[in-house]
C-alpha cells in the first residue's frame, strides 16, 4: 500500500513538472512570436522610437497613462504602452484591444470624457503645480480609424518676473479602429508668449502626434 502511494505521489509530481514545463515553453513561444494577434495589434499601435526624435530617451513620464486606465465591465484582449521624451518634451501612448467593437466604442467615449480633467488633476498633484490652465479646446486633426478626436490643454508655471513664465501644452488624440483604441499624447515645452512651439523637433507637437497616429495604425494594419 505504501509503495503504491509512493508511486502515485511520484507520478503526480512528474505530471505537475511536465505541465509546468509545457506552460513555460508555451509562454516562451508566445513571447517570441509577439503574443496573441490582439496583443500584437496593441503593441504595434503605441509610439515607437522611430516615431520620435533620435535624441529622446525611453520611458519618460509614463505615469500619464493613469488617465487612460482600463474601464470595468469590458474585456481587454490586448494592451500595450510606451513613452519617450526629454526633460521638457514627451510622447506617450496606450492601446487596448477589446473583445467587441461595442466595447471599444464604449471605452473611446469614456476616455475622451476622462482625459481633460485627469490631465489637469495629474499636473495639480505635482510638487510644483502650474499656476495657469487654459480651457481645453478641440484639436484639428485628420480623420483616423472609425472614430477619432483630438484636444489641446495649455498651462504655465511662473517664476521670478515675467521672463520666468514657462508655457507648456498637451496635445492628445483618441482613435478607435475596429476593436482597438489608442490614446496618443504629446507634451510640448517652452512655448513663446503666443503659445507657439515654433515647429521644434521637425514640425512641432501636432506633427509629432499625427506621425504617431499614422505610423501606429499602419503598423497594426488598421485604417
Amino acid at each position: 500500500m505504501a509503495r503504491r502511494l509512493t508511486v502515485t505521489v511520484a507520478l503526480t509530481v512528474l505530471v505537475a513538472v511536465a505541465v509546468a514545463v509545457a506552460v513555460a515553453v508555451a509562454v516562451a513561444a508566445g513571447a517570441r512570436s509577439g503574443g496573441t494577434p490582439d496583443q500584437r495589434v496593441a503593441a504595434a499601435l503605441v509610439v515607437k522610437r522611430s516615431d520620435v526624435p533620435r535624441s529622446w530617451g525611453a520611458g519618460a513620464g509614463a505615469s500619464t497613462g493613469r488617465c487612460a486606465r482600463r474601464l470595468s465591465g469590458v474585456s481587454v484582449t490586448g494592451s500595450a504602452r510606451d513613452s519617450f521624451g526629454t526633460p521638457n518634451w514627451g510622447a506617450w501612448s496606450i492601446a487596448y484591444v477589446f473583445k467587441t467593437r461595442g466595447q471599444a466604442r464604449r471605452y473611446h467615449a469614456y476616455v475622451a470624457r476622462r482625459m481633460p480633467g485627469c490631465l489637469k488633476r495629474d499636473l495639480q498633484s505635482d510638487q510644483v503645480a502650474p499656476n495657469f490652465f487654459a480651457a481645453v479646446r478641440p484639436l484639428s486633426l485628420p480623420r483616423y480609424g472609425d472614430l477619432s478626436a483630438g484636444w489641446r490643454l495649455w498651462f504655465s508655471y511662473r517664476g521670478q518676473g515675467q521672463s520666468g513664465v514657462r508655457r507648456f501644452r498637451y496635445d492628445w488624440a483618441v482613435v478607435t479602429s475596429g476593436r482597438a483604441v489608442v490614446v496618443d499624447i504629446v507634451l510640448a515645452c517652452c512655448l513663446d508668449a503666443r503659445w507657439s512651439d515654433h515647429g521644434q523637433y521637425g514640425g512641432g507637437s501636432v506633427r509629432l502626434l499625427r506621425g504617431m497616429l499614422t505610423n501606429g495604425l499602419a503598423r497594426a494594419s488598421l485604417r
